[in-house]
């Protein structure tokens, strides 16, 4: 029984871990953007090569 829950709280673990790492890479990105309304925008790659230039 204690397996069990070793088990599951190393999956809640791992979930909780990878979505507070896809939240700090989102914001990081849109942090280096310097432009808060490109959150989630289609055009990020192209904001990004016209930033390059």
């Amino acid at each position: 029984m204690t397996g069990q829950y070793i088990i599951i709280a190393i999956v809640l673990t791992a979930c909780v871990g990878y979505a507070g790492y896809r939240i700090y890479k989102e914001i990081k990105l849109n942090i280096l953007c310097k432009n808060y309304g490109c959150a989630g925008c289609a055009f990020y790659e192209k904001c990004k090569k016209n930033r390059k230039k």
